[in-house]
């Protein structure tokens, strides 16, 4: 029982880790993307 509330958690917490990952390479992504954009109308 108790290894596999320790697994659950363990998954909880990589899901959160890979959300937070993903999220910061879309912000990147749309960082460099809008620094881009800039880039050609100046």
């Amino acid at each position: 029982m108790k290894k596999m509330e320790r697994s659950s958690l363990w998954k909880s917490f990589w899901k959160l880790n890979f959300s937070k990952l993903l999220i910061r390479r879309k912000l990147f992504s749309y960082l460099s993307l809008l620094k881009f954009r800039s880039f050609r109308t100046y």
